[in-house]
Protein backbone atom coordinates (compact mmCIF):
# COMPACT_ATOMS: atom_id res chain seq x y z
CA UNK A 1 0.00 0.00 0.00
CA UNK A 2 0.89 3.41 -0.98
CA UNK A 3 1.86 5.90 1.83
CA UNK A 4 1.30 9.49 1.56
CA UNK A 5 2.50 13.17 1.87
CA UNK A 6 0.67 16.21 1.29
CA UNK A 7 1.31 19.95 1.65
CA UNK A 8 -0.77 22.92 1.50
CA UNK A 9 0.08 26.31 0.36
CA UNK A 10 -0.99 29.31 2.04
CA UNK A 11 -3.70 30.19 -0.21
CA UNK A 12 -5.04 26.43 0.27
CA UNK A 13 -5.59 26.37 -4.22
CA UNK A 14 -2.77 24.45 -4.76
CA UNK A 15 -2.54 21.78 -2.60
CA UNK A 16 -0.21 18.74 -3.24
CA UNK A 17 -1.04 14.89 -2.64
CA UNK A 18 2.43 12.25 -3.37
CA UNK A 19 1.58 8.79 -3.40
CA UNK A 20 4.45 7.53 -2.11
CA UNK A 21 5.35 3.75 -2.41
CA UNK A 22 6.23 1.13 -0.09
CA UNK A 23 9.39 1.21 1.14
CA UNK A 24 10.23 4.76 0.88
CA UNK A 25 7.41 6.48 2.51
CA UNK A 26 10.85 6.81 5.54
CA UNK A 27 12.90 9.41 3.88
CA UNK A 28 9.71 11.40 2.64
CA UNK A 29 8.58 11.88 5.95
CA UNK A 30 11.65 12.87 7.41
CA UNK A 31 11.90 15.88 4.76
CA UNK A 32 8.53 16.51 5.85
CA UNK A 33 9.69 16.85 9.48
CA UNK A 34 12.98 18.62 8.70
CA UNK A 35 15.08 15.66 10.20
CA UNK A 36 17.66 16.48 8.19
CA UNK A 37 19.65 13.46 10.56
CA UNK A 38 17.41 10.78 9.50
CA UNK A 39 17.04 12.37 5.59
CA UNK A 40 20.27 12.00 5.65
CA UNK A 41 21.06 8.25 7.52
CA UNK A 42 18.26 7.29 5.15
CA UNK A 43 19.95 8.86 1.68
CA UNK A 44 23.14 6.87 2.33
CA UNK A 45 21.38 4.02 1.89
CA UNK A 46 19.84 4.29 -1.16
CA UNK A 47 21.92 2.09 -3.80
CA UNK A 48 20.09 3.88 -6.73
CA UNK A 49 18.74 7.71 -6.11
CA UNK A 50 17.37 7.22 -9.71
CA UNK A 51 14.70 4.96 -8.19
CA UNK A 52 10.86 5.91 -8.94
CA UNK A 53 9.10 6.46 -5.40
CA UNK A 54 6.04 7.73 -6.03
CA UNK A 55 2.77 6.37 -8.19
CA UNK A 56 3.77 9.20 -10.95
CA UNK A 57 7.26 7.80 -11.94
CA UNK A 58 8.93 10.27 -9.64
CA UNK A 59 12.24 10.13 -8.53
CA UNK A 60 13.19 11.21 -4.93
CA UNK A 61 14.71 14.43 -6.38
CA UNK A 62 11.35 15.30 -8.37
CA UNK A 63 9.17 14.20 -5.31
CA UNK A 64 11.51 16.56 -3.00
CA UNK A 65 10.99 19.45 -5.57
CA UNK A 66 6.73 18.63 -5.68
CA UNK A 67 6.75 19.22 -1.97
CA UNK A 68 8.95 22.22 -2.07
CA UNK A 69 11.49 21.11 0.09
CA UNK A 70 14.32 22.72 -1.39
CA UNK A 71 17.22 22.08 1.68
CA UNK A 72 16.80 17.82 1.02
CA UNK A 73 16.58 18.47 -2.75
CA UNK A 74 19.85 20.44 -2.43
CA UNK A 75 21.18 17.02 -0.56
CA UNK A 76 20.04 15.24 -3.49
CA UNK A 77 22.15 17.18 -6.36
CA UNK A 78 25.28 16.90 -4.05
CA UNK A 79 25.82 12.93 -5.31
CA UNK A 80 27.36 12.10 -8.04
CA UNK A 81 24.22 9.57 -9.72
CA UNK A 82 21.46 11.82 -9.38
CA UNK A 83 19.70 12.56 -12.59
CA UNK A 84 18.89 15.94 -12.53
CA UNK A 85 16.46 15.57 -15.88
CA UNK A 86 15.06 12.54 -14.71
CA UNK A 87 11.26 12.50 -15.98
CA UNK A 88 7.88 11.38 -14.55
CA UNK A 89 5.33 9.76 -16.26
CA UNK A 90 4.61 12.81 -17.72
CA UNK A 91 8.11 13.74 -18.96
CA UNK A 92 8.21 16.31 -16.59
CA UNK A 93 11.40 17.26 -14.31
CA UNK A 94 12.48 18.70 -11.24
CA UNK A 95 12.60 22.08 -12.91
CA UNK A 96 8.85 21.46 -14.65
CA UNK A 97 8.17 20.99 -10.98
CA UNK A 98 10.04 24.07 -9.23
CA UNK A 99 8.91 26.47 -12.22
CA UNK A 100 5.11 25.69 -11.71
CA UNK A 101 5.64 26.17 -7.83
CA UNK A 102 7.51 29.42 -7.64
CA UNK A 103 10.63 27.90 -6.10
CA UNK A 104 13.95 29.09 -6.89
CA UNK A 105 16.05 25.77 -6.55
CA UNK A 106 19.47 26.53 -4.54
CA UNK A 107 18.42 29.16 -2.45
CA UNK A 108 17.73 28.86 1.08
CA UNK A 109 13.92 27.99 1.37
CA UNK A 110 12.41 31.31 2.30
CA UNK A 111 14.77 33.31 -0.01
CA UNK A 112 13.07 33.61 -2.76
Amino acid sequence: MEGFAYVEDDNYKNNVHVLVLPGYQGIVDAAMSDRDDVFKDLLAHFEDINTVVDTRGNTLLNVMTILGRVHFFNLIIDREDANLVATDDQGNTALHFAARKGNIMGQPEGSG
